[in-house]
């Protein structure tokens, strides 16, 4: 018997009797309007970039998006968190992740990556190719909870031109957009490999004018995370190479040895500032007051020839009206204490 022939069932007769069956296709198409009183349960996966990050507040600012604190470089063998690796060394990537929807996800994968800082910007606006990631991880994390996922390959440190971009995701219930970019994605974070300064480095700063005279300077550091605070004590009195001291000439070649002053550091620094290390070193730029009156201003660079040897730069200029002294430009190399 042809199956259009084939006495129906009682639940199909219901519905014919109540012109619901057979089924007609509903035309024109409507879509469905979102049901925002029952929305699905899916994971909602965050790295958290600061203490209390939710995933909402995106775009993120530059020293967040390129210095997460979500991701950890571990020494291999002291199995210890550190700031700064060291060149010829191995170390395990970690990254923390929290779900914070209402349903767990159990199928994460987390994506390492290393690359120069160069790339991982061209591959945050699209326009870099996509590097091959140093590993992979897999995790599961319930509905509220967080977790630390470790790349299962470890990193042997070629140099510090690099940068670490984590990727996170649920394949089925919470896949990212592209491109790879750490400030507006929450399932994305990046840390750039900044140098650790932190220390005391003592030693001679010399005009670039007149390289054969110059003075004592102290330069301490302290440094968490990118956040490096500064504290700088020079000497008042300047010396030449045949020992002399004295006061320096407004031209800024010469000493007046007639005029000496007392040598030493001062108890405090005549310099207290709080700088962001970004790449390889950071600057500071500052306007000196004398008398409530903008006296100087100040342009410091700061970066380490390597881990024991800070070099910087000084360009001071006069901003009192009269003040006829030109600019200064000094510069030196100061091994740490």
């Amino acid at each position: 018997m042809p199956p259009s022939d084939q006495p129906l069932t009682g639940y199909a007769q219901a519905l014919q009797d109540q012109d619901k069956y057979p089924l007609r296709p509903r035309l024109p198409w409507k879509a469905r309007k979102q049901d925002r009183k029952h929305p699905v349960a899916t994971p909602f996966l965050v790295i958290p970039n600061s203490p209390g990050d939710q995933g909402a507040l995106r775009p993120l600012d530059a020293p967040h998006a390129k210095q997460s604190v979500a991701i950890e470089i571990v020494d291999a063998k002291t199995h210890v968190a550190v700031v700064t690796p060291v060149v010829g060394k191995t170390y395990a990537l970690r990254c923390q992740a929290q779900n914070l929807g209402a349903a767990g996800c159990y199928a994460g994968i987390a994506e390492f990556y290393v690359a120069t800082p160069a790339a991982l910007d061209a591959l945050a606006v699209g326009a870099g190719r996509r590097p091959a990631p140093l590993g992979f991880g897999g995790f599961a994390i319930p509905a509220g909870g967080h977790t630390t996922v470790t790349c299962q390959r470890q990193w042997k440190v070629p140099d510090l031109n690099r940068g670490i971009l984590v990727r996170i995701y649920d394949p089925i219930m919470d896949r990212p957009p592209l491109p790879y970019n750490s400030a507006a994605d929450r399932h994305i974070a990046r840390r750039d490999v900044i140098p650790d300064f932190s220390g005391t480095y003592a030693g001679m700063e010399r005009f670039l004018q007149a390289p054969t005279i110059g003075s004592q300077i102290k330069i301490v550091i302290r440094q968490v995370n990118n956040v490096a605070d500064i504290a700088i004590y020079e000497e008042v009195s300047w010396l030449d190479t045949s020992g002399a001291t004295g006061r320096l000439h407004t031209d800024l070649t010469t000493l007046d040895t007639a005029r000496p002053i007392s040598s030493g550091f001062p108890a405090t620094p005549q310099t207290s500032a709080s700088a962001t290390v970004a790449g390889a070193g950071f600057t500071l730029d500052f306007t000196a007051q004398l008398s409530a009156q903008p006296f100087t201003r100040n342009v410091w660079t700061f970066s380490l020839t390597n881990p024991n040897l800070l070099h910087f730069t000084k360009h001071c200029s006069y901003l009192m009206p009269g003040d006829g002294r030109p600019d200064q430009d000094l510069t030196g190399d100061l091994p740490r204490q």
